[in-house]
């Protein structure tokens, strides 16, 4: 995927007490969906949601990412949703000896990063150029994400054996 632009949404992702934010239910994305149109208005192509606490919980549709020299860096759970992609993710990066941590991040640490993308299984992995107009790296996809990309490939491809537990044939 071509690399996208990102920005901040003023909507908070719901409060897991509120609505359960694991869920995979219709209500949940009205929220991503006011996060989406308000940011494209701002001229971004996705947004990104953070929670009522102010740290990044994920895009309107998908899990992000972020590389922090030889970490990548995704929020907790607390308020994104565990998927599936989310975890085969984290997999693909374990396998590629990437070292990934699962913390707080504010929307201060964003523009400190090299790289970041969005992950789900629509847009598998989607590489963000820049948040609220900082050019995150010098290249974009950079060389964790490129690398990301390539590997996801072969893991959708049905190429790599030790993703056969994710792998639905039909």
């Amino acid at each position: 995927s071509a690399p996208i632009t990102a920005g901040i949404s003023k909507f908070r992702k719901n409060h897991p007490e509120s609505v359960p934010v694991h869920a995979k239910v219709v209500g949940n994305y009205v929220n991503s969906y006011l996060a989406q149109m308000e940011v494209m208005k701002r001229g971004y192509d996705d947004a990104i949601l953070l929670d009522t606490m102010g740290f990044v919980a994920e895009g309107p549709a998908a899990n992000i990412f972020f590389v922090d020299k030889d970490t990548v860096l995704t929020p907790t759970i607390r308020s994104a949703l565990p998927g599936i992609s989310r975890m085969a993710v984290i997999e693909a990066l374990g396998e590629m000896r990437c070292s990934v941590k699962e913390k707080d991040i504010s929307s201060d640490d964003l523009m400190s990063f090299s790289e970041a993308f969005f992950s789900s299984s629509i847009v598998k992995i989607h590489p963000i150029r820049s948040i609220e107009k900082i050019k995150l790296g010098s290249a974009c996809p950079g060389p964790v994400t490129a690398a990301l990309i390539h590997k996801m490939d072969e893991v959708y491809s049905g190429k790599v054996s030790t993703f056969e537990k994710w792998m639905l044939y039909l």
